[in-house]
């Protein structure tokens, strides 16, 4: 709006309070004096005509473009800046609160408002899609901050409200004290009139007494002899003076009788004046007692407002505390499937690798037992070569003691004896090279079983390992049966021919048939431990299985507590919002309290008024009486001793007067007289 005091800067203004009330006229430079003490609040109004009404601060001239930021974040104003230390004094603002130019308010409000709701949910809001479940935790948090700024605001209102009423209260006091004193003032007053009335009287009594002595010197010198010349004169004076005297007595007769009708109508106005202010004590009084029941309300209201802010902040630490809690459960309850899940898959790959293991330990078990057949076989052939060796030796034995008997022993061929250390030097170097192989199956089984019973679970080597054990104690089957086929055909081929490389041979082979029943024992053992294995490895699933469920309860119990936390959350969500229509019907109490008290003050407005019309009229009154009592002394100046002169005391017929209190001015019908 354009400043309207640009083409009259002299104009005069009216100010519209907020409760009515209007001062003025006053000038623009008056007006800004106004603004720059204090006197002039942003929510009051202006106007050049009482008609059309605008904002103070919307008149330039006035410089209300200051704003004040409470220690809250409350804002107030604007206010012209020089007025802000005056109110500050007066304890109107805090001392210390923040200042600012009335354009950086809207920045300020959208600051605030983004610090209340946070920049993350406005992102979330604007870019990501809404999360199930996380619109009620917003819709809740923009509650709570529109709650917060509800009740804050009314809190700032009624103590405003309050200190406006109280500094109202004040004022009405004052007033009301100065109306006592100017309703004493009009009674001493008023007792100094009648007192001044009946000092009148008695002065009019005194003159009537002397035109009495008048006329009796005047009827004793008309019968004495010798006629005076003045004495025609006197008498006309005295005629004269006796009709003035007559119609100054009935005048005077009218003046008590309007003073009486006016004294005794004035009493009843004052009566009725005394009345109304009884009443209005009575009044003040119980907008007092309101006011303070009210502040008690007031107190009691913020009392259970903070009990329940606290209350609240306790519910959203238990709230956090909760869902912290049902997050860390969801975490352990994701971590313990996946675990779970984890397991279960190496439990179905060991399942599948130990059925993989089962296939091929039948597999050997049948070969097994195909070679246990074979091995039979050959040991049938070996106890039978057996017995034809020892037959053969026994024959021998019979052949040598007959040939000892008749000469001596022919000597073995060089080639035979070659043939049989060549055939022996064979046979040792598989013995050791078996051996060696035997040597490295036990030092890898024991390497195994160190490593299977450190470990809780077969790992991807072990069972490597496993595999390749069972190849080898396979392979090594396989080579043990072809080398004793090998054996026994070389065995067969040299017993003919040699006795001696028969019994190592048959040592050979004895020592070859030792090593069977530890291969046997090998593979049954393998056997063994892969069922322990597969044993630990069920009973791992079985208890993993067990601690998925105990979880999964856990995880059930959780959410049922949580079920249990919101639906109590909820709960006092309505316990809290029945409470917030409480204080919003509080607020409407208080709006009608104020509403009544603003009734109150308007009757006492109207009643000072009423007053003030009394005073002006009991002033009137008391003009006209002045104004009477100054004629009624004019009027006793006119009185003259025997010899024609003026009474001494009495003023000079000028007008003028001398040192008596009584002074006055003779009118220009009483010059007429004289």
């Amino acid at each position: 709006m354009a400043d309207k005091s640009e083409g009259r800067p002299n104009g005069d203004w009216f100010v519209r309070m907020r409760n009515g009330t209007i001062f003025g006229p006053i000038n623009t430079k008056g007006l800004v004096h106004w603004a720059c003490d204090g006197r002039v609040m942003p929510d009051d109004e202006i106007s050049a005509d009482r008609v059309t009404w605008q904002a103070a601060r919307e008149l330039d001239a006035l410089g209300m473009d200051t704003m004040i930021e409470l220690p809250d974040g409350t804002f107030l104003g604007p206010y012209n800046e020089k007025a802000i230390d005056p109110l500050a004094r007066e304890g109107k603002i805090p001392p210390r609160s923040k200042r600012f130019h009335v354009d950086e308010l809207d920045a300020r409000i959208a600051s605030r408002q983004m610090a209340l709701f946070g920049d993350e949910a406005w992102n979330r809001q604007a870019d990501a899609a809404p999360v199930p479940g996380g619109g009620d935790e917003n819709a809740e948090t923009r509650l709570r901050a529109k709650f917060e700024e509800q009740m804050e605001e009314l809190r700032r209102q009624a103590k405003d409200s309050l200190a406006e009423s109280e500094r109202e209260l004040e004022a009405l006091r004052a007033e009301f004290a100065k109306a006592q004193k100017k309703l004493d003032a009009a009674d001493r007053a008023l007792a100094r009139e009648r007192e001044t009335g009946a000092a009148l009287k008695g002065d009019i009594e005194k003159l009537l007494a002397e035109r009495d002595e008048l006329k009796a010197e005047l009827s004793g010198a008309e019968e004495a002899p010798g006629e005076d010349p003045r004495l025609p004169e006197a008498l006309r004076q005295v005629e004269t003076l006796t009709a003035d005297c007559a119609e100054l007595r009935s005048r005077l007769s009218a003046i008590e009788a309007e003073r009486k009708s006016e004294a005794s109508d004035f009493e009843a106005r004052l009566q009725a004046a005394e009345a109304r202010h009884a009443d209005l004590q009575e009044r003040l009084a119980a907008a007092e007692a309101a006011a303070a029941d009210f502040q008690d309300k007031l107190a009691a209201a913020e009392a259970a407002l903070e009990a329940e802010a606290t209350r609240r902040a306790s519910d959203d630490e238990a709230r956090d505390a909760a869902e912290a809690e049902a997050a860390a459960l969801h975490e352990q309850a994701a971590a313990a499937d996946a675990e779970a899940a984890a397991h279960k898959a190496k439990l179905e790959a060991a399942e599948a690798e130990a059925a993989a293991l089962h296939g091929r330990l039948a597999a050997a078990e049948a070969e097994a037992a195909e070679h246990k057949a074979k091995f039979d076989e050959l040991e049938t052939e070996y106890r039978e070569l057996l017995d034809f060796s020892n037959r053969r030796d026994a024959e021998a034995q019979e052949k040598i003691l007959l040939l000892s008997a008749g000469s001596p022993q022919a000597p073995m061929g060089e080639g035979e004896t070659f043939g049989a250390n060549r055939r022996i030097g064979d046979l040792e170097k598989r013995l050791a090279d078996l051996i060696r192989e035997r040597d490295l199956l036990k030092d890898s089984l024991t390497q195994s079983n160190a490593r299977a019973a450190t470990a809780e679970r077969p790992t991807e080597g072990d069972i490597a390992i496993i595999k390749m054990l069972a190849e080898g104690a396979l392979a090594m089957m396989k080579k043990t049966l072809e080398a004793e086929k090998e054996c026994n055909a070389a065995a067969r081929a040299a017993s003919a021919e040699l006795q001696g490389s028969l019994h190592e041979e048959i040592e050979r082979l004895e020592r070859v048939m030792a090593r069977d029943p530890g291969e046997t024992s090998r593979a049954e053992q393998a056997e063994q431990r892969n069922d322990r294995l597969i044993a630990k490895l069920q009973q791992e699933l079985e208890s993993a299985r067990r601690h998925h469920q105990a979880d999964m309860a856990r995880a059930e119990a959780n959410e049922k507590a949580m079920e249990g936390r919101c639906k109590a959350l909820v709960q006092k969500e309505a316990l809290l919002r029945e409470k917030l229509s409480r204080v919003e019907q509080r607020t409407a109490d208080y709006d009608s309290l104020t509403s009544q008290l603003r009734r109150k003050e308007s009757a006492l407005l109207s009643a000072e008024k009423e007053f003030e019309e009394t005073r002006q009229q009991w002033q009137i009154i008391q003009a006209t009486l002045q104004h009477r009592i100054e004629e009624l002394e004019s009027g006793a100046g006119l009185l003259f001793d025997a010899e024609g002169r003026p009474r001494e005391g009495q003023p000079p017929p000028s007008g003028e007067g001398g040192d008596d209190d009584r002074r006055f001015k003779i009118e220009p019908w009483m010059r007429r007289m004289r």
